[in-house]
């Protein structure tokens, strides 16, 4: 699954803001447009987010001074660690020499690497059949491919492996409800949500593979069919049993 795309000179990002509903693809054509993406999360994930600006910086800075544009697109996500590391990456290969679109491919290819790695030493640790707990998204809308969290069951997929995955909804932004549900689906793996509300004295939980009366409902697409259930109901007390048994 890929979460952008550089070819012939244009970049292109999924829109995750529109997901799981709607699978759109936007053009960054500006510098501009590199900021927002980031700003309002359309592109989010650490290493995503890494990836982008190294070829944000790489085509905008033909019509840019690259230091006032590193500045520019750090300041989206001051907290983005992955953000200023590439444009610093950029920067330094501006200042070298380098080719910079070459150098922002490098770092995408770089992440591909990593995250194959991540994901072939975590399959080592599951064993087929294994019920999986995951938080927010860490799949590859958020790196490159595979993922890191989200990696060793994709790629296990792959493999032939099987898993129950139980993912966790993730306050504010659903990244876990609406990003990794549709990653999973997108993979083929199993997969219930959970959802925790509350502070500390409630929660719930949001399972999207029944219908209204309970049942299990096999056809049920993504986001349809969902139902908020009681903590104390009998759905909620099937799904913590079943985790409890892992």
């Amino acid at each position: 699954m890929e979460n952008l795309h550089y070819k012939n000179g244009k970049l292109f990002i999924l829109d995750q803001r529109l997901l799981p509903n709607e699978e759109k693809w936007i053009e960054i054509k500006n510098k501009e447009d590199a900021y927002e993406a980031i700003q309002t999360l359309a592109v989010r994930g650490a290493p995503a987010i890494g990836i982008f600006a190294g070829y944000s910086m790489a085509l905008f800075s033909k019509k840019n001074d690259i230091y006032k544009l590193k500045e520019y697109l750090d300041s989206s996500r001051p907290t983005a660690v992955n953000l200023s590391w590439a444009t610093q990456r950029i920067i330094a290969a501006y200042e070298s020499g380098k080719d910079l679109i070459q150098e922002a491919i490098d770092i995408h290819n770089e992440d591909i690497e990593m995250c194959r790695k991540i994901s072939e030493y975590g399959l080592s640790l599951l064993n087929d059949g294994d019920g999986v707990l995951t938080h927010c998204n860490a799949g590859e809308l958020a790196t490159s491919k595979y993922g890191t969290g989200l990696g060793p069951l994709i790629l296990g997929k792959e493999k032939g492996y099987n898993f129950k995955v139980y993912s966790d909804e993730t306050r504010p932004l659903l990244q876990g409800a609406r990003l990794t549900s549709y990653e999973l689906e997108k993979a083929g793996i199993d997969e219930s949500r959970i959802i925790t509300l509350g502070c500390g004295w409630s929660s719930c939980l949001y399972v999207n593979d029944r219908a209204d009366d309970g049942n299990l409902n096999e056809n049920a697409p993504l986001n349809r069919s969902v139902k908020l259930v009681d903590y104390n109901s009998k759905i909620a007390s099937e799904i913590i049993q079943s985790l409890k048994a892992q």
